[in-house]
């Protein structure tokens, strides 16, 4: 009989439900682009971050991008032979980075910010700070881990922010997203107090 690919059936035959694309950079969410295309399935983009070296070309994509929010960690420069070993473009993408939500913001096009790998308050609170040092504003950084993906995942009737009949997943925190003081007191899901830090315990 005639071959046949499990994989892609698979993913054909779900095509009723939300698909994700995860790519490492600009050149593989525009290939994955390509290949929904073909395929007639609108992908959700899982970027490398990178999207700021191709604004113009994801914006024309029409594509909707899930950014990270964990950046590169800066590189031990102590002496000149480690230096000399780290090429340019990551040096570029170390500083470039945090402002890839901004960038992409200002581009016009749709985005959520993911918190993967981000699995400590203090890594989520350096990112919070650094994005929004970066230009973006915190309502922006908000809506973009509450509302819209709530909104992407056809679920705003559930949740995505707080109204009465809602699910009550939300964070409660000392200060502002991207404040140096901010750090969270209690976290709620559904309803249920999940953790309670007392502020005496924050470094």
């Amino acid at each position: 009989g005639k071959p046949v690919n499990l994989s892609l059936e698979a993913l054909l035959g779900n095509k009723k439900n939300q698909a994700f694309f995860e790519a490492d950079n600009w050149v593989e969410v525009l290939r994955g682009k390509q290949i929904g295309d073909e395929f007639g399935i609108s992908f959700i983009y899982k970027s490398g971050g990178d999207d700021y070296q191709r604004l113009d070309e994801l914006k024309q994509a029409g594509i909707k991008l899930i950014l990270p929010l964990e950046y590169p960690e800066a590189w031990d420069l102590s002496d000149s032979y480690s230096e000399s070993r780290i090429p340019l473009s990551a040096l570029l993408h170390w500083e470039a980075a945090p402002a890839n939500a901004e960038l992409v913001r200002r581009a016009g096009i749709p985005f959520v910010l993911s918190l993967h790998k981000l699995n400590t308050e203090a890594k989520m609170k350096e990112a919070f700070q650094k994005t929004i040092q970066a230009g973006l504003p915190g309502k922006e950084l908000l809506r973009a881990l509450t509302e819209t993906p709530a909104a992407w995942l056809g679920v705003s009737a559930l949740t995505g922010d707080l109204k009465k009949g809602k699910m009550a997943n939300f964070l409660i925190s000392s200060d502002t997203l991207g404040s140096s003081n901010m750090f969270i007191l209690e976290s709620w899901v559904q309803g249920q107090r999940f953790v309670y830090q007392d502020a005496s315990q924050q470094d």
